[in-house]
């Protein structure tokens, strides 16, 4: 069920960006990132993302050290394929591998994955203009749902339910930026 994230809208002059991954970490396309502790490190771990952490990109690829876009049959194994990669313990300081990612904004429309069928919490978050958490990198808490706070941080505003979704998992949302999650 969790997809991760993707783009909801065709974003054609996106330019892509690297970033280094965090040690023993694994990613995957979908996943929204944030920064890390260490300038240039991300990290899409559950207890970073969650919460009043404003993310910064939908992961779409992975490059090597040197910036080459990794590709298939480029260092692939069974834990890395071009969907996914896992860093290695000592990735930040000897291996040096890359997230590839799409730097997001406001305005970009996103589909996201609630964790639980939209409606299920007081009907809420099948609504249109609620705010949503996040659950993690690739999910969207659906007990999250509020149609509006300005104490609690808040990470994703809905535009509704995508229509194609008849299973009712499928929010189309876009960043909130905040003064309490502003980066």
């Amino acid at each position: 069920m969790a997809l991760g994230f993707r783009l909801a809208q065709d974003v054609y002059t996106v330019q892509t960006r690297l970033a280094l991954m965090k040690n023993s970490i694994t990613y995957k396309v979908g996943d929204l990132i944030i920064p890390g502790a260490t300038a240039g490190i991300v990290t899409n771990e559950t207890g970073s993302i969650a919460g009043d952490y404003y993310p910064i990109g939908l992961v779409v690829g992975f490059a090597g050290p040197n910036g080459q876009v990794l590709g298939q049959g480029t260092a692939q194994t069974a834990a890395n394929t071009p969907a996914t990669y896992a860093a290695a313990a000592d990735n930040q300081t000897v291996a040096q591998y890359q997230v590839q990612y799409i730097p997001l904004t406001e305005d970009m429309l996103l589909k996201g994955t609630l964790d639980a069928v939209a409606g299920t919490t007081g009907g809420l978050s099948d609504e249109k203009f609620v705010y949503f958490n996040l659950a993690d990198c690739r999910t969207i808490a659906e007990n999250s749902v509020v149609a509006y706070t300005n104490a609690t941080p808040l990470q994703l505003l809905s535009e509704g339910l995508d229509p194609l979704d008849t299973t009712n998992f499928t929010v189309i949302c876009r960043l909130v930026k905040n003064t309490q999650n502003r980066p």
